[in-house]
């Protein structure tokens, strides 16, 4: 039995989203998946964002439309933890005070698309940037050559310019090696709905296999550009994306109650994006205080060994309750206001 990628069975690629979400909290926990969720969480979202992708008819028309959906979520979360910084600082989510002079420099970072130094809890949000860059290069290479043979070499040239300057500058790599280095898993993405690939159950449990072997000689992280050489991170992380994408096709078909579960993750992976660390620096720190001592907030890996699961699931949990609350609060608001007056 095969799955056949198609755009009218999106509940297949919100389960994948909802899987490689997941994976993505459990990598910032001291847990013991760390190494194999890395070999495919990232190159799933760049392949399903690929995939999705659909540009508009005008350059104007697809900005703005990408800077709704990736820049203004960016800038909100940035600009949150920025005014929140020293309420952050005395819950113990960050550890330092911000000046006002620090607060307007971190403030004019965000908005022209940068970090803060309210790291680890806003440094999962570079994602948002690369991957609006990303859609940004390939909307003007596909208005400029168009083409899915020339679309390919044109990908294949400018990754290999990634290539070449990994390393050169922290703000090269941040703003240009990064998206480049991923560019190639967007544009597969857009070749599987093309061609309308199919991926076996022969090929899900060959790459979960592999997956699982490669966890224990491979350290992958596109983040901080530890990412190998290009013939070991390309083919793994297809590898990755076949697997995640093969297992959500079986799990829908098999265990319907749980891929809802996974799907209903995969419609807010921004929100626990944004969330998901803050979330979890504050239950360590709600611990603490109570006599328990999970762990501290390092440099973006939280808590101990022993509680990565309780962690991992406050991380997705903690976030979708916060926006199912802002949504009812905005709903009973504008039902308040609609009301006709007597």
């Amino acid at each position: 039995m095969s799955v056949i990628l198609k755009r009218n069975r999106i509940q297949y690629l919100d389960i994948a989203k909802g899987i490689a979400m997941l994976s993505v909290v459990i990598g910032h926990t001291v847990s013991p998946l760390r190494n194999f969720v890395y070999l495919y969480h990232l190159p799933v979202f760049f392949f399903v964002s690929g995939y999705l992708w659909h540009p508009k008819e005008t350059y104007r028309a697809h900005v703005v439309s990408r800077l709704k959906a990736l820049y203004l979520p960016f800038v909100a979360t940035g600009l949150m933890y920025c005014v929140a910084s020293n309420l952050l600082y005395h819950l113990g989510c960050v550890d330092h005070v911000m000046t006002s002079k620090d607060l307007l420099k971190q403030l004019l970072r965000v908005v022209f698309f940068g970090g803060t130094s309210q790291s680890p809890i806003f440094g999962p949000m570079w994602f948002l940037r690369s991957l609006f860059l990303i859609d940004l290069i390939y909307f003007i290479l596909d208005r400029a050559i168009g083409g899915m043979l020339k679309l390919a070499i044109a990908t294949y040239c400018l990754t290999l310019v990634g290539w070449v300057i990994k390393g050169d500058s922290g703000f090269i790599d941040t703003f240009l090696v990064i998206p480049l280095l991923a560019l190639p898993l967007f544009f597969i993405g857009g070749v599987f709905r093309w061609y309308s690939l199919k991926i076996s159950t022969a090929m899900v449990l060959v790459g979960f296999g592999l997956l699982v072997a490669g966890m224990f000689v491979l350290r992958i992280d596109l983040s901080r550009l530890q990412v190998g050489h290009a013939f070991i991170y390309y083919p793994v992380s297809i590898i990755g994306v076949v697997v995640v994408i093969g297992s959500s096709e079986k799990l829908y078909n098999a265990m319907p109650r749980i891929s809802s579960i996974f799907s209903f993750i995969g419609r807010h992976t921004i929100v626990i994006l944004a969330l998901h660390m803050f979330s979890m620096a504050a239950l360590i720190q709600l611990l603490h205080h109570a006599g328990i001592d999970a762990g501290n907030v390092p440099n973006g890996i939280f808590g101990r060994s022993n509680w990565w699961i309780p962690l991992t699931i406050w991380g997705v949990v903690m976030p979708l309750m916060l926006a199912m609350g802002y949504r009812k609060a905005k709903d009973a608001l504008k039902g308040f206001f609609a009301k006709p007056a007597r």
